[in-house]
């Protein structure tokens, strides 16, 4: 029997707190990837950018398998 805690309000901001922790560090390898393409290191900007689709292939725990797609 599987228990269904998504009302929970700790599990709600233990899930908004990852969730923003997430996005955050999406946004700062994304800034990374900016700025070097301002300087022209397209080979740096590249490897980045494939981070950024790295990470927001991650699924979170609560999703199932078929949304990291």
């Amino acid at each position: 029997m599987t228990v269904d805690l998504s009302n929970d309000p700790h599990i709600r901001a233990l899930r908004e707190a990852l969730v923003a922790e997430h996005e955050s560090t999406i946004a700062e390898v994304q800034g990374w990837a900016d700025e070097a393409g301002a300087a022209g290191d397209t080979d740096r900007q590249r490897r980045h950018l494939a981070h950024v689709a790295r990470l927001k292939a991650i699924p979170y725990p609560w999703e199932g398998k078929a949304s990291a797609a």
